[in-house]
């Protein structure tokens, strides 16, 4: 049996956080012929480097939020949430992050946004967008905060509280339009990038 060697052309290949893959099939005829068969291609999809966190004091150990922590009882404690959204190495338009508070839990109103940007909040909904990210914007990332208040109720004491539910990100490639989503988990009260964990978190009497 011998080799028959084929030579397909391909496109260009460049980073992206899209790559493209193309399948050919290869058979033979009635007549022993090798044919080839129609091409297939499609769009592999990676994810982008989102998170999230809650935090009472910065990392280098400076109070941020106001109130008693861990949280107590019938007083008002503040805390800031923070979305992270990069680096990216590509082009990317249409970025939007959003999240739900749980009942009990509220945004003061009162936001960091060095990027600039849109953000709602509307009942217990929370949800900032940027029109376009990526090295022709100059920042390939993005940072959005903005603080949330809660007053635990007597019947909290000795529980962790939850603050952030579940945070999500889409963004679209700028070129080919294709949709990515990220998301990261719920946030309580346990606040584990915090370098004080006194309590951690959980509800005094």
């Amino acid at each position: 049996e011998g080799q028959t060697s084929l030579r397909l052309p391909a496109p260009e290949a460049r980073a992206s956080a899209t790559h493209d893959w193309l399948v050919v099939p290869l058979y033979q005829n009635p007549d022993g012929l090798a044919m080839l068969g129609p091409a297939v291609k499609g769009i592999v999809r990676a994810p982008f480097p989102f998170s999230s966190q809650v935090r009472y004091t910065t990392p280098s150990g400076d109070q941020l939020g106001a109130g008693p922590h861990p949280p107590q009882a019938g007083q008002e404690t503040r805390y800031w949430v923070f979305w992270r959204v990069g680096p990216l190495t590509e082009e990317a338009r249409d970025l939007r992050v959003s999240a739900t508070l749980p009942r009990g839990v509220r945004a003061t109103g009162n936001v960091t946004a060095p990027n600039d940007g849109d953000w709602e909040m509307t009942g217990n909904n929370v949800a900032w967008s940027l029109a376009a990210l990526g090295p022709s914007v100059g920042s390939t990332e993005a940072l959005f905060g903005f603080e949330i208040s809660v007053k635990p109720q007597s019947d909290a004491a000795g529980r962790i509280l939850q603050l952030v539910g579940t945070s999500t990100a889409s963004v679209r490639d700028a070129d080919t339009g294709a949709l990515f989503e990220a998301t990261d988990e719920a946030r309580s009260s346990l606040l584990p990038e915090d370098l004080d964990k006194g309590g951690a978190g959980i509800v005094l009497p």
